[in-house]
């Protein structure tokens, strides 16, 4: 079973919280569910416990994937996160004090300095990293050095990659192979709970065919069923990107069956406690006996 955590904001919408507490709800009531973010970027100057972390475990981790593997142990963050980056900030000095501009069209992949893309092929699962040194020479300096330590920790080393190679990667070279890991994932697991990013409808095409649907958004999350939301998806994608779908503009077309409402919590990494999720967990347990 899929849950397809959404969000309806471009970013702080709580998809994070929401899927990580849905996790280790689900697990605390014998439910063998496993967190799966298909793709994820930290910005490493906002997260600088990023860098240290993927020091550590010698594999590039992201903010979010160090979020969701909490509640389950020993969970590999290359399972939990097949396709993550690094992105650094831009000095204004070094792109000629013009960062709208270097902000622009190609401005995400032109600021990935690390990339990870994993690979799951039949019993084999393996990494590859990328490095992007234009990106680290628009970066401030202050970075360098911590940036160069985490790239020569990763195992494996990663590969000298270009503007180009990030670019592609986030046109969806890499889609497939992690709607691969997810199949794999789903093998080992009940539920697994997906949480795509931005306020994108879904980030692969097997993501984007949920059984249940938790749209977030500050103070509420929706309910949608994941057959309506895959076929609004289908509706409106580009040449069947559903990537390329805004969230809410799906849940629009597909109704929501229900709502709760979201207490503003104080410390965001204890999560949603039972009695809030509980309608989901609900629908969740409904929707296994039902199969």
């Amino acid at each position: 079973m899929i849950i397809l955590v959404v969000g309806l904001y471009p970013e702080s919408s709580g998809k994070t919280v929401m899927a990580s507490s849905l996790v280790a709800a689900l697990r605390r009531d014998g439910v063998a569910a496993f967190p799966f973010k298909p793709v994820g970027g930290t910005d490493v100057w906002a997260s600088p416990w990023a860098l240290r972390e993927s020091r550590r475990l010698r594999v590039l981790a992201t903010g979010d994937a160090l979020a969701l593997r909490r509640p389950v142990e020993g969970a590999p963050v290359e399972l939990v996160n097949p396709l993550g980056f690094h992105i650094l900030p831009l000095d204004p000095e070094r792109v000629s004090w013009r960062v709208r501009d270097a902000l622009g069209v190609q401005g995400l992949a032109r600021r990935i300095a690390l990339a990870r893309a994993t690979f799951c092929r039949g019993n084999n699962v393996y990494s590859v990293h990328l490095f992007n040194p234009d990106a680290l020479r628009r970066a401030p300096r202050s970075l360098e050095r911590e940036v160069m330590e985490v790239a020569g920790a990763l195992v494996p080393l990663p590969l000298r990659a270009g503007d180009e190679a990030m670019e592609n990667i986030l046109a969806g070279q890499y889609v497939d192979e992690v709607d691969q890991c997810l199949e794999r994932v789903m093998g080992m697991a009940e539920v697994v709970v997906v949480e795509s990013n931005s306020s994108i409808a879904a980030p692969t095409r097997a993501t984007a065919r949920p059984d249940l649907v938790v749209a977030v958004s500050p103070g509420a999350a929706y309910l949608a069923d994941g057959e309506r939301f895959s076929k609004a998806v289908d509706l409106v994608s580009l040449a069947g990107k559903p990537w390329s779908v805004d969230a809410g503009e799906a849940l629009a077309l597909a109704g929501h069956t229900g709502s709760i409402s979201l207490p503003l919590l104080e410390d965001p990494v204890e999560g949603y406690g039972p009695d809030i999720l509980a309608p989901i967990i609900e629908r969740v347990k409904t929707i296994l006996e039902e199969r």
